[in-house]
């Protein structure tokens, strides 16, 4: 993922932390070892005051305490569809690479409106290929609509080399250029 960047030079990891910048409450769901969140206590806007990581493995946020940036994280092993938190909580919620690996996905929609205050931003970088399956095909049957309504303007821009782009563009399901990789082969398949 440190690899393909926009073209502006943002990684997927960026892009997310962008999508935030107004928020000062948030969370990340799927936070890993907080490498996102890290670069959501060094934003250019101000850290959050408020920053929260949700993992289902215990060593992933354990591994997140040991960054400088995140002494004052609520970090917390967990299930995103029992997420561990107020109703509205948090303005802007994060996944980077997580729900298409979640099982119940409805479920963790439900908890993500639960826990986001009214008007709240959701942000996710989702894939597919290998790892799609049930949780990567209800997330897009239920955000389809709502990334179709948003202007142009508002799209995260598809990530990886431009160069390659036609030739990804024929694995693809769908004609559109920034709709997922669909082909159904595992990664590193020809």
């Amino acid at each position: 993922m440190a690899h393909g960047k926009t073209a502006d030079g943002r990684s997927s990891y960026e892009l997310l932390r962008d999508r935030v910048s107004a928020c000062d409450r948030v969370l990340d769901l799927g936070c890993g070892d907080g490498l996102l969140l890290e670069l959501l206590a060094a934003r250019p806007a101000g850290a959050p005051s408020v920053l929260a990581g949700l993992d289902l493995s215990a060593e992933e946020p354990a591994l997140a305490r040991r960054r400088p940036g995140l002494a004052a994280a609520d970090l917390r092993p967990g299930r995103a569809q029992q997420l561990p938190f107020a109703d509205g909580r948090f303005d802007g919620c994060l996944s980077h690479m997580a729900l298409m690996l979640m099982c119940e996905v409805e479920q963790v929609a439900a908890e993500v409106a639960r826990v986001l205050a009214p008007g709240g931003a959701p942000a996710v970088v989702l894939g597919a290929g290998a790892a799609g399956g049930e949780a990567c095909e209800s997330f897009l049957r239920l955000a389809r609509p709502l990334f179709e309504a948003a202007p142009a303007a508002q799209r995260i821009p598809p990530l990886g080399d431009p160069g390659c782009a036609p030739a990804r563009a024929s694995t693809r399901s769908s004609a559109r250029p920034d709709s997922p990789r669909r082909s159904g082969r595992p990664y590193g398949s020809t």
